[in-house]
C-alpha cells in the first residue's frame, strides 16, 4: 500500500476558520487521519470511529460538526472503501 498523506487546511476541513487555532487543529486532524488510513489492520468503520473520537477534542473549533465528519467519510471512501456508510 502506498503511504497516503492527508494535507488539508482548516477551510478544507470546514472548521471554524475565524477562530484562533483552526489551522493547528487542521494539522492535527491531518496527522491522525493519515495514521489511521495507513494502518492496514483497521477497517473503515474503526477508522471513522477513532477519528470521530479524536475530533471531539476539537469540537470548539467545529470539528464535530457535520461537515468535518463528512470530510472523514469522503477520505475513507476515497482511500479505503468507496461504499462506506457510517453506522
Amino acid at each position: 500500500m502506498n503511504n497516503i498523506i492527508i494535507n488539508k487546511n482548516a477551510d478544507q476541513w470546514e472548521l471554524f476558520t475565524h477562530m484562533s487555532g483552526a489551522e493547528e487543529v487542521a494539522k492535527k486532524l491531518n496527522k491522525k487521519i493519515t495514521k489511521l488510513i495507513n494502518n492496514p489492520t483497521l477497517a473503515p468503520q474503526p477508522v471513522f470511529d477513532e477519528m470521530e473520537k479524536y475530533m471531539r477534542n476539537y469540537s470548539d473549533i467545529g470539528a464535530m460538526d457535520t461537515e468535518p465528519r463528512w470530510v472523514v467519510i469522503h477520505l475513507i471512501r476515497k482511500y479505503l472503501d468507496k461504499n462506506f456508510i457510517d453506522k
